[in-house]
């Protein structure tokens, strides 16, 4: 999407590569693990991601909002082997 590519990984939180430069971004920067799943960016360019057992998170491009169970998300049943949003 927009020219970067977005990716998940087990244990090294997610990452972004764009215009030749790798980020990584970790629960030092937001994430509630860095455990990993899917992910998907939606038409108003926001990143949906899923974590190992600490819910659902979404990323506006300056901070991560997490969605667990506790905050109403109703299910994270199925996010984790694709995204159903």
């Amino acid at each position: 999407s927009r020219k970067r590519v977005w990716f998940t990984t087990d244990e090294k939180g997610m990452g972004i590569f764009k215009d030749g430069n790798l980020k990584m971004f970790t629960t030092a920067d937001g994430l509630t693990s860095n455990t990993t799943h899917s992910i998907i960016e939606d038409r108003l360019g926001r990143i949906w991601l899923s974590t190992a057992d600490n819910g659902i998170l979404m990323y506006d491009g300056k901070t991560f909002l997490p969605y667990t169970i506790e905050k109403g998300c109703l299910t994270l049943v199925g996010f984790n082997f694709g995204v159903w949003l």
